[in-house]
Order: structure tokens, then C-alpha cells, then sequence
């Protein structure tokens, strides 16, 4: 890795609208809406445009779909399975609503647990807890930081995209910005300082 880095994190965009509603995790490999198709484009055009030349996703087409477009403008493209999303276990493919009448309790504690910004405390039955994520994320970013180029992008889902933040910036997850579908923060490595520029 050079002393500095430039750094694109983006949430891959909508999802295709059987899905919409409805808990996707590490084991619901969906495709993207036309509309995220399209605002997928938008952003491989700023990445072009930026200089990047490198793209790192999950594997899962919601995220690849960015990577394989930019792959034909010549880009370098590798997966990084590290980076998936957060494991849901039983509530994997089931709308909230099936899950708040199906696990009541957990449901209730899994949404005190972002009301109160004490995501580090959730636990998802036969799924993965969100220590387990961070964990694995973090071991993601550790193999992922040698390689970067000077200019990359990492494509990621809502959990895995507040935990590589959270390991990043080296701060709680209740301090570290909620990121919209489609969203995207840059990130500025100059030898061992990070900065969020956006």
C-alpha cells in the first residue's frame, strides 16, 4: 500500500421490487430494480471519471452489477466474499412484518437496539450477531487494505457498509453515519490518518 489513497464506499442501489420490504442477507442473492440498474450507471460514470482503478464487491449481484460495469471500461474487479452482508438466519427472504408476528421479541430487541444506536448488541436468531460482522468485516478490510490502488471503490450492502466504517474510522457504530441505498462516502488514507471527506 503507497502513503495515500482515495477510497469510495458505496451502498450498491435498489433492489428489484419483490425484494423491497424484505430482510436481505448474506444468503439472499438478489438483482438490482431498473431504476438501481440505472443509478448504478450514474455512479460508474463518477468513478471513471474520478480515476478509479480499482472496484472491490461482495459477490452478490446487488453489489457486482458496479463492478462487472465497470470491469468493461477497463477497470479491475475482484470479490471480497468478506464483505457480504450481515446473515439473517430465519428472517433471511421474510418482509419485517413476517418477522415482527414470527419473532416478536427478537424483533422488538433487534429494533430497540437501532432506536438506542446500540448496534453492537443485536442478535439475529441462527444468524449473525453484529460482533461477528465487524469481526469479519474487519478481517476483510485487513486483507483488502494491501491491495488497493490509488483510487478504489468497495461496493457493499447496509451492515457490512456501517461495520467497515466503524473499523475504519475506528469508531462505535452509533457514531458512524447511516448510509442510504445507492449512498456513498470517500475516504482519504494518507499513511495512517483516515479522513470522511464525504
Amino acid at each position: 500500500m503507497k502513503n495515500q489513497h482515495t477510497i469510495y464506499l458505496l451502498r450498491h442501489c435498489e433492489v428489484e421490487e419483490q425484494y423491497d420490504g424484505v430482510f436481505r442477507g448474506g444468503k439472499l442473492d438478489c438483482g438490482l430494480s431498473e431504476k438501481g440498474k440505472t443509478d448504478s450507471r450514474q455512479h460508474v460514470d463518477f468513478l471513471v471519471n474520478n480515476g478509479v482503478e480499482l472496484v472491490i464487491t461482495s459477490g452478490m449481484q446487488r453489489t457486482d452489477y458496479i463492478g462487472n460495469k465497470l470491469s468493461e471500461k477497463r477497470v479491475a474487479h475482484t470479490i471480497q466474499p468478506l464483505f457480504a452482508e450481515i446473515d439473517f438466519g430465519f428472517w433471511d427472504g421474510r418482509t419485517e412484518e413476517e418477522v415482527q408476528q414470527q419473532f416478536p421479541k427478537e424483533y422488538r430487541e433487534y429494533r430497540l437496539c437501532w432506536q438506542e444506536k446500540r448496534g453492537e448488541d443485536i442478535v439475529i436468531p441462527s444468524g449473525e450477531t453484529m460482533r461477528e460482522v465487524l469481526e469479519r468485516v474487519g478481517k476483510g478490510w485487513g486483507q483488502t487494505k494491501p491491495e488497493l490502488a490509488p483510487v478504489s471503490a468497495i461496493v457493499l450492502h447496509s451492515v457490512s457498509m456501517t461495520c467497515l466504517l466503524s473499523y475504519i474510522l475506528n469508531k462505535p457504530i452509533k457514531e458512524v453515519p447511516y448510509t442510504e441505498l445507492g449512498g456513498m462516502h470517500e475516504i482519504a488514507l494518507v499513511k495512517n490518518r483516515v479522513s470522511l471527506l464525504l
